[in-house]
């Protein structure tokens, strides 16, 4: 017999919102009282799915019914069609194919927010496990750089595998903390994001975090570390340039009063108000936005945007003073730049533009506009183009590289590349990581497509391609 759980301890919402909720009584954009109940119940309950389709994918492509969300187009939730089973928009081939990124639609707010054009450089200051730098991504089409920072190095990984998948080459990831990052790069950025940690708690239901998130001890402790972060991240905005700061905490002491200290304690900044957004602001603060559970049916979140309106010329010399990164010793190299590809590398034709760097057994390719003190001082990684088996690490001549998974997907700088189409029946066993059977030369690498989308690098050999598909996107169970 099944023991039963222990209902939850009651939220005090009155001490985690403070006045948000006191200015509620005749504010339809703020919770009332009367909300609280409903409010605490789809707290700990599952939310709607939510996905973000590749920007351009038509949407009759997608393999179930949705609906855009509200406050972010390019966003969708899924619509529930009441027959079981729900819709896993995880166990389709076109989720293994990149067509879509699975994410919480509270998230989307902050990339509202952002408003992210081809050619602004980006910072995302605390960007694992990357959905919104991989739409920030995406919004650059190409153009412009995006710095995607960590400073938990274990999340790297999952960060890394996000950002490849969109396709493109001009990224940087780093793994630092946010003052490390203003000394390296000084105000250089258009846009910057600070999705800062905090005490989580929309996401009770999920299980990723605990009661104790909206004790006041949690919240305290949050506040004091959104307040630095947010200060040293100021110090990456450019004059006229923008700065997002969001959280998934429902409390006023991480959202509304950070950025509203920060404002009262740096003349020259000023919260912004964003159009087209009115409904989801919130009742206390002009350009602070928020979503709520239980009206809108996705895990809460909260986004403000702040521009830095300050003395341009006092900026440009902060600017000069912070770009000089210190000299590392030969041992501290961990890069190594490259005049050109090396002549193994005859599986990559048609991607020579750029700056390629070696670290260790792994070809990096980075955007060409990226400072190279950045990439030497700092950089964890680019487009890993590909790897070496070579037991002479410390020459190009002999070594054996073979490509990863990332140079199989820059579709747009690689048309040349051969392609090997599948069927459905052979791309669910390539997503799982089977060896497929097919005729074609022996030892040639080719990337595996289905539908047209690339899936990952495979071999030919002896009537089977060898799969490369990444062991972390591998699908046992297909739709």
């Amino acid at each position: 017999m099944k023991t039963p759980q222990p209902a939850h301890k009651a939220i005090d919402w009155h001490a985690v919102l403070g006045p948000v909720l006191a200015a509620t009584e005749h504010d339809p954009r703020a919770v009332s009282p009367l909300e609280l109940e409903a409010l605490e119940s789809a707290t700990f309950a599952h939310v709607r799915r939510a996905i973000r389709p590749r920007p351009t994918l038509p949407m009759d492509q997608l393999p179930f019914a949705s609906e855009p969300v509200p406050w972010f187009q390019r966003g969708r939730f899924i619509v529930d069609t009441g027959i079981p089973p729900p819709v896993r928009p995880g166990a389709f081939l076109h989720y293994a194919a990149g067509d879509y990124y699975i994410q919480d639609a509270g998230s989307m707010l902050a990339l509202a927010l952002c408003n992210i054009q081809p050619g602004d450089w980006v910072c995302d200051t605390c960007a694992a496990p990357g959905g919104k730098s991989s739409a920030v991504l995406e919004s650059l089409n190409g153009q412009g750089i995006l710095l995607a920072n960590e400073v938990i190095r274990s999340r790297l990984a999952i960060l890394n595998l996000a950002l490849v998948r969109c396709g493109y080459g001009n990224h940087l990831t780093t793994n630092l903390e946010v003052e490390e990052l203003r000394q390296l790069c000084g105000r250089a950025f258009d846009c910057v994001l600070v999705d800062a940690p905090c005490t989580g708690q929309t996401m009770v239901a999920r299980g990723k975090q605990s009661m104790a998130a909206f004790g006041a001890v949690q919240i305290e402790h949050s506040s004091a570390r959104q307040q630095r972060i947010l200060r040293e991240s100021a110090g990456l905005v450019k004059p006229a340039g923008r700065l997002v700061y969001s959280t998934c905490a429902y409390s006023f002491a991480e959202n509304e009063q950070i950025v509203q200290d920060f404002i009262d304690g740096h003349p020259g900044w000023r919260l912004s108000f964003v159009e087209g957004l009115e409904a989801w602001q919130s009742p206390i603060a002009e350009g602070c936005y928020r979503v709520w559970p239980h009206r809108q049916g996705c895990s809460g979140a909260f986004a403000a945007l702040l521009v830095n309106d300050a003395d341009t010329t006092e900026s440009a010399n902060l600017n000069d003073s912070l770009r000089r990164p210190q000299s590392l010793s030969a041992s501290q190299r961990r890069w190594e730049p490259l005049a050109t590809l090396p002549q193994s590398v005859d599986w990559m034709p048609g991607i020579d533009s750029g700056q390629w760097w070696r670290s260790r057994d792994q070809l990096h390719r980075f955007d060409a506009h990226l400072p190279a003190a950045w990439i030497e001082t700092a950089a964890v990684a680019g487009i890993n183009i590909a790897e070496s088996h070579s037991q002479r690490a410390d020459s190009n001549t002999g070594e054996r590289w073979t490509p990863s998974y990332a140079s199989s997907l820059l579709s747009a700088e690689t048309t040349d590349l051969p392609l090997l189409e599948l069927d459905d029946a052979r791309a669910i066993r390539f997503v799982a990581g089977e060896a497929v059977p097919y005729d074609g030369g022996d030892g040639r690498w080719c990337i595996a497509t289905w539908r047209s989308r690339r899936l990952a690098w495979g071999k030919l050999t002896r009537g089977t391609l060898k799969n490369h598909f990444p062991k972390a996107l591998r699908q046992t169970a297909i739709a």
